[in-house]
């Protein structure tokens, strides 16, 4: 979640806890100031009542009515309980009603009294409940306004680092431009816009030393061992050498062979990594297993492999070269890590995933872990480790997802074209 939705949502919880407690407040507040009200009246009725009562030894001729807010029972222990809510029954609106009630004990004529006198607080409530509801509007209006201009203001504030923030997504270190950031009022961000900079000129300039060191070196690398190759080549043809001469010859020039390829495809790793592959097209991945099922046909006929297929057109946009190189690999993999003889290859196709399953024995090691780079499902095999090295490396630049795994003799890859982010 974004800082500025993080920062909104948090205003937005402490505004409606705020709004909340204010509201309750000030209602329990307009309640209370109108029952202290209230209890004055009643208290200067009581007052009344009993001055009266005093000298003329009855209540009060107002009182003597059926009216339901003025009751007094006879009562043996009568008590001064003070005030209180009650509710009493409206017969026109045919519902009951809240009154403030006062209750007091009273001897008259020898006889004690329980009286009771209440005030009708149905105008109360309504009123406290208005200022409630405007209380509400207000804050809420208020509330509404504060949030608005914060958005706006946060949304100015930031604009900055979100310019920053898109200025290096779209930074490569081969390109030959050094990043320049926009500049900025705010401190802090301009502070973080020029250690940036120097960072990633500093990054910049290490990666063109190291492309320069990688091909370099694999240039002075892949030239000895060429000549290597073609001085063991001359020497396997010269007459007269023994079978055991013969055989360190032959071997020697596997060595060589497996140091060139190796020396291949750690450069193809470092320039997968360091993203030099950045032309894009249209590639039809269904002519590119084609192509490479056919290349593939003499070695699948010496396996006896059955090949079947399914696969729809599908064109992904990325590098050619790129795209050749991931279907060359697994499908290679899959005819060179299958059963012996009598093996089986299915490949599946379409926009959303690449599916190849294949027999084959079961790994030395887990199978997820065959990414990782020198990583071999048979530590005997004279493969270099790497292929779905770069499988992965492939994936990861254009975000999918590759998913390898064996069960009860079953080898499956799933190349995922849906991005992981």
């Amino acid at each position: 979640m974004k800082l500025l939705a993080q920062t909104n949502r948090r205003y937005l919880l402490i505004s409606l806890f705020a709004l909340v407690v204010s509201s309750g407040a000030l209602f329990l507040g307009v309640r209370g100031l109108f029952n202290h009200f209230a209890d004055e009246r009643l208290t200067q009725l009581e007052e009344e009542i009993v001055a009266y009562v005093k000298v003329h030894d009855t209540l009060p001729v107002f009182f003597q009515s059926t009216s339901a807010r003025l009751a007094a029972q006879q009562s043996e222990t009568p008590q001064h309980l003070g005030f209180g809510d009650t509710l009493l029954f409206n017969e026109i609106e045919q519902e009951e009603e809240p009154y403030r009630r006062l209750r007091f004990g009273l001897r008259m004529r020898g006889i004690s009294y329980q009286v009771d006198i209440m005030q009708s607080a149905v105008e109360t409530e309504d009123i406290a409940e208005m200022v409630l509801l405007l209380n509400l509007a207000l804050m809420v209006a208020m509330f509404a306004a504060l949030f608005w201009a914060q958005k706006r203001m946060s949304e100015r504030l930031w604009q900055p680092f979100n310019d920053t923030l898109e200025r290096l997504r779209t930074f490569r270190l081969a390109q030959p431009e050094p990043l320049i950031l926009t500049e900025t009022e705010t401190d802090e961000f301009a502070e973080l816009n020029t250690a940036l900079e120097h960072l990633t000129e500093k990054t910049r300039q290490d990666y063109h030393l190291l492309k320069r060191f990688t091909e370099n070196a694999s240039h002075e690398i892949q030239t000895p061992l060429a000549v290597i190759r073609v001085k063991l080549e001359t020497l396997i043809q010269t007459e007269g050498l023994s079978d055991v001469q013969l055989g360190h010859l032959h071997s020697t020039q596997r060595a060589a062979a497996r140091l060139s390829r190796l020396q291949q495809n750690l450069l193809l790793l470092v320039k997968i990594e360091n993203e030099q592959f950045q032309a894009q097209e249209q590639v039809d991945f269904k002519q590119l297993l084609e192509n490479k099922l056919d290349l593939l046909e003499d070695f699948i006929y010496a396996k006896k492999l059955r090949v079947s297929t399914k696969m729809q057109p599908t064109h992904l946009k990325l590098n050619p070269f790129l795209a050749e190189t991931l279907v060359g690999n697994l499908i290679s993999n899959a005819v060179k890590h299958n059963l012996p003889e009598g093996g089986w290859l299915q490949v599946q196709l379409n926009d959303k995933q690449l599916i190849i399953t294949n027999a084959g024995l079961a790994p030395d090691c887990p199978a997820a872990e065959l990414v990782e780079r020198f990583r071999r499902s048979d530590h005997l095999a004279e493969g270099l480790g790497l292929g779905l090295a770069i499988v992965q490396e492939i994936c990861d630049q254009y975000g999918w997802i590759l998913e390898i795994g064996f069960e009860k003799g079953t080898w499956t890859t799933i190349v995922d074209f849906h991005e992981k982010y």
